[in-house]
């Protein structure tokens, strides 16, 4: 006796069934890492992405910025450096300018004649007194100027160096 057994039908079943869980797990693996990118923007990507924004501002105009990151995590931490840092630059500038207006009130008020030069000779700031002495009207500004042929206008045929000694002589 033989018996035959035709398991077409079942193995059809089975492979159908093994498709269909795939396919199922394909869908599901899809979704968890749409569900994981989503995640990662939110809480890596959009966070580093405000504080680009945040040090892009910094650079283009240095006032107070405020972290816009609230969290406790290192990009909160960061984004809290990135307020100190803005605070700390937003200060200094304010007390480089208070400087600067209080020395140039100073040296405007001098009677007298004030001229500061750097070491190619270049006239770098003088006050009004200073004009007076050498008979140059206020608004012709020498700044940027040779102090050298300023001061010694009527002596052009010497060189530089016979003008210092001129100038430290007389």
């Amino acid at each position: 006796l033989v018996i035959i057994y035709d398991l077409s039908p079942q193995i059809k079943k089975l492979s159908n069934e093994t498709l269909t869980l795939v396919i199922d797990l394909i869908v599901l693996s899809l979704l968890i890492t749409l569900i994981m990118l989503a995640m990662i923007h939110f809480r890596l990507l959009r966070p580093i992405g405000r504080l680009r924004l945040m040090a892009k501002a910094l650079t283009e105009s240095p006032i107070y910025l405020p972290s816009p990151l609230h969290t406790q995590d290192e990009l909160g931490e960061l984004g809290q450096a990135f307020s100190t840092l803005s605070k700390t630059i937003e200060s200094s500038l304010n007390t480089v300018k208070n400087s600067e207006q209080h020395l140039s009130l100073i040296m405007k008020s001098m009677t007298q004649g004030l001229i500061g030069f750097d070491n190619q000779g270049l006239c770098r700031f003088c006050n009004p007194a200073s004009h007076q002495l050498l008979d140059i009207a206020l608004s012709d500004s020498i700044i940027d100027q040779p102090i050298l042929s300023t001061l010694l206008k009527e002596q052009q045929s010497f060189t530089d160096s016979e003008l210092y000694l001129q100038l430290f002589i007389n």
